[in-house]
């Protein structure tokens, strides 16, 4: 009687298997997770901003000629515009527009709009009518929303406009967060 004895280890106690269907499994769930998250954050971005800078771009793009030759005339009339930024009362900001002719004579008369567009928000855009408070100044008071702002000026006589300008402008109102 012979009995053949092991000194082998079983088998029965083997651990962790990598097979085929693990590794397409891990595979799966890697590029899912991968995917469920790039497509939450397009879409998260999209609903945040749409992209647009302008609402009505195809009619702008229409009278860019007409731009062009109003910024000719504005030119030629050769106009020295300071506008200024200050913090007013009651927690309002206030802009002061100065505007004189090309020999430093006071320019009376005009009707004037100012734009605040929010540097990546359309939704804290503001626009601003100015009041004439002593000749050739004109004036707004706004309740500041950003720290930096694109700021376009329009003054106009007759229902005719005279004069744009576009600048980027630090606002005094509002302590940027840098944290």
């Amino acid at each position: 009687m012979s009995q053949k004895s092991s000194d082998a280890p079983k088998s029965a106690d083997r651990g962790f298997r990598l097979t085929g269907w693990t590794v397409l499994l891990m595979f799966v769930a890697f590029f899912g997770t991968d995917i469920a998250i790039n497509v939450y954050m397009a879409t998260a971005a999209i609903k945040t901003f749409s992209g647009e800078v302008a609402s009505d771009p195809y009619k702008r793009g229409l009278d860019y000629d007409k731009e062009l030759a109003a910024a000719r005339a504005q030119q030629a009339l050769n106009w020295k515009v300071t506008m200024t930024f200050a913090p007013g009362s009651h927690g309002k900001d206030r802009v002061d527009v100065t505007a004189r002719d090309a020999s430093g004579k006071v320019i009376e008369g005009l009707t004037g709009e100012i734009a605040l567009n929010h540097p990546s928000n359309m939704q804290f855009d503001a626009r601003l009518a100015l009041a004439a408070v002593a000749p050739g100044v004109y004036q707004a008071e706004f309740t500041p929303h950003m720290s930096r702002a694109r700021v376009i000026l329009n003054l106009s006589r007759g229902g005719q406009r005279m004069f744009r300008s576009v600048n980027h402008v630090a606002l005094p109102g509002v302590v940027p967060n840098h944290g």
